[in-house]
């Protein structure tokens, strides 16, 4: 029953974290203190962009 969730322990899941961190180092903005207004565009455009690739898989209505 251990090995079956040892997959949530917390050492694990702190450890895949750190490899998750490594792979975007420093390349991913940190956007909740922008202030000016290149940062708030910035920043709409990465949501735009979100958006566009949330919505672009949608399931057909039954």
């Amino acid at each position: 029953m251990v090995r079956r969730y040892a997959h949530l322990a917390p050492n694990h899941l702190t450890e895949h974290a750190k490899q998750i961190d490594s792979i975007f180092s420093d390349d991913v903005p940190n956007m909740s203190h922008m202030e000016n207004k290149e940062g708030i565009k910035k920043r709409n455009a990465l949501i735009f962009r979100w958006r566009a690739l949330q919505d672009s898989n949608l399931r057909p209505t039954a």
